[in-house]
């Protein structure tokens, strides 16, 4: 991030930084064995852990990634080719992988119709092998900078990533998986939310994995602070199905099209915007005008991710589905980002965790958003 020179007032607008994140090679085998839903703590702590140090960063670097004047960042997931077959490999050594997906090979993202102006990558061996990786499966030109920093885990000796001792054998595999939120202005903590649903939803040749996400209808929100800066629904559904592309949809150029039908069927969580991804993958985006949302009118869904500040919904919305005498959800928990602790100010906090708290918080983004827009006019 430093090294693009994205500063307070010089980020340039719309710009995109796709961070690409190798699964570790012992995760990465367990999820050929295991449903996602056994190894969904260790790829959390992956991906929290990311994105918390995005926040950190970006607090510390005073980066705008809250607005859209600022730098969208987005934490993809990828499987590489191991060592041997890294060294040396041809595009015919890789196999042409899943296209639609939470994670993808490297060598599909190089393949994709992604335009990447620059490539910017750690100076370590592994690094270099991913790079090689990446450079023999792209057709374009891409511009290459080396950075120094960053840890070489490939001796095993990185963050603790394993399963725990006990974790169960009989974990299910969820093929419709569902989330809910306001999603305004879209921020970092919005984007883990969905990166870990996306993680979480599995396909099957049976049918397709469906992903669902509950967005507040507009109604709902009419006592919000900063109200005249909240984003309509379309707004925010746009910006949640935008994300949810960039993080699943590494198609090739010439693949099929998206196809997306927009639903208004009467009765409760009727409005849906359906996104389908060739056959086996649909995103539906539902208006919810009440608590619960498609969860107590989508008997199919068998799990909802949540924050933990959240955690009584998922236990009223299980308690719902037990009176219509359907099976419970299972609830998974995201953790929220916290910044790390330092010296504190007078008040009790630090100034690290109030600059952490303006990049994670909706509210706080509408406060600043209001704050340039009086700054602008008064100039």
């Amino acid at each position: 991030m430093q090294q693009l020179s994205f500063g307070t007032s010089k980020a340039t607008l719309g710009a995109k930084l796709d961070i690409a994140v190798p699964i570790p090679p012992p995760l990465l085998h367990k999820l050929t064995d295991l449903p996602r839903s056994t190894l969904y703590p260790s790829v959390h702590m992956l991906v929290s852990g990311i994105y918390r140090l995005i926040c950190v960063v970006s607090a510390q670097q005073n980066i705008n990634i809250e607005d859209s004047e600022g730098l969208d960042i987005r934490v993809l997931l990828v499987s590489a080719a191991t060592t041997s077959q890294g060294e040396g490999a041809t595009p015919a050594d890789s196999e042409k992988g899943d296209p639609v997906g939470a994670i993808v090979k490297l060598s599909c993202l190089a393949r994709s119709q992604r335009s990447y102006h620059s490539i910017l990558t750690t100076e370590s061996e592994e690094c270099e092998r991913l790079l090689r990786e990446y450079l023999i499966n792209q057709d374009s030109r891409v511009k290459v900078q080396r950075v120094k920093g960053g840890e070489n885990y490939s001796d095993g000796n990185g963050p603790d990533l394993s399963l725990e001792d006990d974790a169960t054998t009989e974990a299910q595999k969820h093929l419709s998986v569902a989330v809910g939120g306001t999603w305004d202005h879209l921020h970092i903590g919005h984007k883990l939310l969905l990166a870990m649903v996306a993680f979480l939803v599995e396909k099957d040749s049976s049918k397709p994995a469906k992903l669902t996400v509950g967005i507040t209808g507009d109604e709902l929100l009419k006592n919000k602070k900063n109200r005249e800066l909240l984003q309509p629904w379309s707004e925010r559904r746009d910006a949640v199905l935008e994300f949810l592309k960039a993080i699943m949809d590494f198609r090739c150029p010439g693949d099929a099209h998206i196809k997306i039908d927009e639903i208004r069927a009467p009765g409760l969580n009727g409005h849906i915007t359906r996104c389908t991804m060739w056959d086996d993958l649909v995103f539906d985006l539902v208006e919810i005008s009440d608590p619960f949302g498609p969860t107590i009118t989508d008997e199919n869904i068998t799990a909802l991710v949540l924050s933990a500040e959240t955690r009584s919904g998922g236990k009223a919305v299980n308690e719902k589905r037990e009176a219509q005498d359907w099976s419970p959800l299972q609830i998974f928990e995201v953790d929220v980002l916290e910044a790390a602790e330092e010296k504190e100010a007078e008040d009790g906090t630090s100034e690290l965790e109030r600059s952490f708290e303006s990049k994670i918080s909706s509210t706080s983004i509408r406060m600043s958003l209001a704050e340039k827009a009086k700054t602008r006019m008064n100039a």
